[in-house]
């Protein structure tokens, strides 16, 4: 798929990772193959166009069910489409543009999992009581949270924690597990998590 990225129609990055990933693969003059280039999130495009690409594409609001609905009409029956992924990313934008008869390829560039150092810090901090405000930015970052605390018996000392979180996806899966949600930005960026933060605090 990557040696053959001229022959799309579109490119879509769903992140800044899947961005600074694929383009590990390529030097400066193979980016002048790429497609047209669609993303979701204002950072996804600020690191693309550093490296000198345009974003024909940025729905309104970032995340995959919104960019599904606002980008069909720029696809059409026939288009070849790539989307360069991680192994845990949701794969609702490729099903809803191949319903739209588009030719879609997934490329998973690279693998989301939680450091055993990492795992082994975050349990003692929480044993701790060390940590009072949990951010989180994905799905997979709530997942790998909540393994920690059940494989170590942790779930009392995150009730009184505060918790944030980015977009409506990510709070979905932490009110899966029960928890509450205290604060989450209109804007799905981390920026705008912080502040929502912030405000709920003050």
């Amino acid at each position: 798929m990557l040696k053959s990225i001229d022959t799309y129609d579109w490119i879509i990055f769903t992140s800044n990772v899947t961005v600074e990933t694929l383009l590990s693969f390529y030097n400066k003059q193979e980016l002048a193959l790429f497609p047209k280039i669609a993303v979701i999130g204002e950072r996804t495009q600020k690191v693309l166009n550093e490296n000198g690409l345009k974003v024909s594409f940025l729905p309104s609001e970032y995340v995959a069910e919104a960019f599904a609905a606002e980008f069909a009409p720029y696809v059409k029956e026939g288009d070849r489409i790539l989307i360069p992924k991680g192994n845990l990313a949701r794969d609702v934008i490729a099903e809803s543009l191949r319903k739209k008869g588009a030719a879609v390829d997934e490329a998973i560039v690279y693998e989301t999992y939680m450091p055993e150092d990492s795992r082994v810090l975050l349990s003692e901090k929480l044993a701790k009581k060390d940590l009072d405000i949990l951010l989180f930015t994905s799905p997979s970052t709530v997942e790998h949270f909540m393994d920690v605390v059940k494989e170590n018996k942790l779930g009392d000392l995150i009730e009184e924690c505060l918790i944030g979180c980015i977009g409506p996806v990510t709070k979905e899966k932490i009110q899966s597990y029960g928890l509450l949600v205290h604060a989450a930005p209109e804007v799905y960026t981390v920026e705008e998590m912080l502040k929502s933060m912030i405000v709920y605090i003050n």
